[in-house]
């Protein structure tokens, strides 16, 4: 399979510098529940591929301005961004899941060595991808990838904007390699590698020196939405987006919630070591419900979600005169009684189980037909407004500024 090359090279400059309104798609972390991510996206490219009028010649990465993601949601974006279209991406995605998720009884579940071969996901990946750089002008959009540096205990987004810090050498001097060059590949490799899953990585990012790199997903932007929002307006990162509810649209997509509650008293009576990775896994829950709520306060939602029972969905909660953006979330919680009473379909709690985990390849089938049964619920045209396709109907994004001289 081989992405669609005809974009033209100025492509990413128009979407980045180009007048208009500035349009986000944002991609959680989640493993194979990635394709609950998948059946969304497809929607949306399906509802906009109608509304342009393009057909079959549309792809998101005409539309999105910035496509972002953590762990598999920055392999998905980078197919997003490299022009793909989801169709392909969802086989792309059941290859990964059926060739990758093997685990050998050697890693002891992970204790002694990662579960998973990286060799595996290194073949894809290097096929798929090969020696594009994050530079490169086959990178048809803005393209922002997350991961986690452990050595320095820093979260870090990598992106491609030529106005940036980090992009070239002569913008800021020093001895840091130039995001320009860095193999999208590695960088894709380093946001998914989740420890006890995958190796970690170690990439070169300065003169004699190596990052060792991990899933993003253990950083708090397993949902990366809040910080995509923060790349595109923040002056540190040279986007210098417009920020407001005509001028900003973000589209953040998750994985499946899955929060799950546990007896209080098994819980007590457990294993100290066992209460531990409970209150830390359960932090990637905490971080992205804090994000959602973070974008549902200072932004319009098009679907504005419960928080928690005392704060609501924060509708007209936001204290200054403007919002920030207009904002919405797609995602299916992974729990029986709302997949009973958004889709009718009735399952057992061993069955929503084995939904949940992250690293089966068993239960693809059965998540993409529920998101997609989801996605014709929540992808429409009030989730999708109007007002933001100038410059998408033709696939070009409004006529570019020239990018800052260094």
């Amino acid at each position: 399979m081989t992405s669609d090359q005809s974009s033209p090279t100025s492509s990413r400059d128009r979407h980045l510098f180009g007048p208009g309104p500035k349009r986000i798609l944002a991609l959680d972390g989640g493993g194979a529940r990635g394709i609950l991510s998948l059946a969304f996206i497809e929607r949306v490219e399906a509802v906009l591929a109608a509304r342009t009028g393009r057909g079959d010649a549309f792809r998101l990465a005409d539309y999105f301005d910035l496509v972002g993601g953590t762990s598999i949601g920055s392999i998905l974006a980078s197919g997003v961004a490299l022009r793909y279209r989801v169709s392909a991406l969802i086989d792309l995605f059941r290859e990964v899941c059926g060739s990758v998720f093997r685990s050998s009884w050697l890693s002891f579940g992970g204790l002694l060595a990662p579960k998973f071969s990286t060799e595996a996901l290194q073949a894809i990946l290097h096929r798929e991808l090969g020696d594009t750089t994050l530079g490169s002008d086959r990178i048809a959009t803005g393209l922002a990838v997350v991961a986690k540096r452990l050595d320095t205990g820093s979260p870090w987004i990598l992106h491609n904007n030529p106005r940036g810090r980090y992009f070239a050498r002569h913008s800021a001097g020093g001895s840091f390699i130039q995001n320009k060059d860095l193999l999208l590949r590695r960088l894709v490799q380093a946001s998914a590698a989740a420890p006890t899953y995958f190796e970690p990585q170690l990439i070169r990012v300065a003169d004699d020196v190596d990052g060792f790199f991990l899933d993003g997903g253990v950083s708090p932007y397993n949902n990366p939405a809040l910080l995509l929002m923060i790349l595109a307006t923040s002056k540190g990162f040279a986007f210098n987006w417009k920020t407001g509810e005509r001028d900003l649209f973000l589209v953040s997509v998750g994985t499946g919630a899955a929060r799950v509650r546990r007896d209080a008293a098994d819980l007590d009576s457990g294993p100290a070591a066992f209460m531990a990775i409970q209150a830390l896994t359960s932090l990637i829950d905490d971080c992205n419900i804090h994000g959602q709520a973070m974008l549902q306060w200072m932004g319009r939602s098009t679907n504005p979600r419960i928080i928690d029972r005392e704060i609501g969905d924060l509708t007209d909660s936001w204290p200054l005169p403007g919002r920030l953006l207009t904002y919405t979330r797609l995602d299916l919680e992974l729990q029986r009684d709302v997949l009973m009473r958004t889709l009718g379909v009735e399952v057992d709690e061993d069955t929503v189980s084995q939904l949940r985990l992250m690293d089966s390849s068993s239960s693809i089938d059965r998540l993409l037909e529920l998101g997609r049964g989801a996605a014709e619920k929540i992808v429409n045209e009030a989730t999708l407004p109007a007002l933001f396709d100038r410059g998408a109907a033709s696939g070009q994004p409004d006529a570019a500024a020239p990018p800052a001289a260094s």
